[in-house]
């Protein structure tokens, strides 16, 4: 019989885990996720959030408030010409037809609204023209003060429109 010396127990890794298997991939997420906020922030704070009509809205003379059609809109043929002008001011309309001679809007076809400084005109019978044809169309609104006669040379803004068929 022979004796064998008892086998000694073999040894095992310790069981005690670190609290982090590996820094290095949670230094790079947590970097990631820092970049992709800050992005994110960034990308919110330099945001473009007009409508289109706000960004892409031309700068008028400080005269002019608004005008409708505006610059290189497409109108209708029924559509009413508005121009908005400064409160103390007034004005006369002169329109460019795609095919014929620019002409003055006459006094007694021009709609106003003097306290607001708004002068429109639609096209129709009886009018200089009774519709408009499909085309690119001229405006200029000539302006001057309310509380002051027409001038020889008065300031204007002029700007195009284009009626669809």
């Amino acid at each position: 019989m022979t004796t064998s010396a008892p086998r000694p127990a073999s040894a095992r890794p310790s069981t005690s885990s670190r609290l982090i298997e590996h820094p290095g991939r949670v230094v790079t997420v947590v970097l990631m996720l820092g970049a992709v906020v800050t992005l994110g922030v960034w990308g919110l704070t330099t945001a473009e959030t007009d409508t289109g009509t706000a960004r892409n809205a031309p700068t008028f003379p400080a005269a002019v408030e608004t005008l409708v059609p505006g610059p290189g809109e497409l109108a209708r043929r029924q559509d009413t010409i508005t121009v908005d002008l400064r409160d103390d001011l007034t004005g006369v309309l002169v329109v460019r037809p795609p095919d014929g001679p620019p002409f003055e809007v006459p006094e007694d076809q021009l709609d106003r609204v003097v306290p607001l400084g708004q002068l429109s005109w639609r096209s129709g019978p009886e009018q200089e023209l009774e519709r408009f044809e499909a085309g690119n169309y001229r405006l200029t609104v000539l302006y001057w003060p309310q509380a002051k006669p027409r001038p020889a040379t008065p300031s204007a803004y002029t700007w195009e429109f284009r009626v669809g068929a």
